[in-house]
């Protein structure tokens, strides 16, 4: 948690905020917490031991859907920061 916050500090005192699209940041973040969050959710292996399906199909209908949806977001927040810049 502390990585977070350190982050957060450095990247406020560069003016890289300041110049990206808001809604660009808000998908990039959407983006990366959709895609990271598969390696370690809870929610596959609940489905995992509930289900009693197998790890590759789970992977399969669960985390693979997840990583297209969290790439495509980050494509979509990459065009409309270069089609939406904000200008300083």
């Amino acid at each position: 948690m502390s990585h977070i916050f350190s982050i957060a500090i450095l990247l406020a005192g560069t003016s890289i905020l300041a110049s990206m699209n808001p809604l660009a940041l808000f998908l990039f973040i959407l983006a990366g917490a959709g895609v990271m969050c598969f390696v370690t959710d809870p929610y596959f292996w609940l489905l995992h031991r509930e289900t009693g399906d197998e790890v590759k199909k789970i992977f399969t209908y669960y985390t693979l859907p997840q990583i297209v949806i969290g790439i495509t977001t980050c494509i979509l927040a990459v065009i409309i920061q270069v089609l939406f810049p904000i200008s300083l």
